[in-house]
């Protein structure tokens, strides 16, 4: 039932995409995190207006507890998209330091 998944494997596009030398090789590796990195950036971004509003909203009941909460999440949503942006930062300066630039 599952062998249809190594059909995709040999795939003209899967095939033809291989890297032929090492710098190919980081420039694919570094686009992929590089894209995964921006997904988890717009994550970390939407988690933490999300949990904003639900900690401005709970002012506006008077929900201590809610309140705590809310605000201890956001602080902690803050805090991993600085770390995020640093690990960002660094993965540019390596890939601009080893390789000469980054992407294709």
């Amino acid at each position: 039932m599952k062998k249809w998944y190594s059909i995709l494997l040999f795939t003209p596009i899967v095939v033809f995409a291989a890297p032929t030398d090492f710098k190919g090789l980081v420039n694919l590796a570094l686009d992929h995190i590089n894209l995964a990195i921006g997904a988890l950036v717009f994550l970390g971004w939407f988690t933490v207006f999300a949990y904003l509003a639900g900690y401005l909203g709970a002012g506006g009941s008077g929900d201590e507890k809610k309140m705590t909460a809310a605000k201890q999440v956001a602080l902690f949503g803050i805090l991993g998209l600085v770390a995020m942006l640093v690990y960002w930062g660094v993965a540019k300066i390596i890939c601009i330091s080893l390789i000469g630039g980054c992407g294709s």
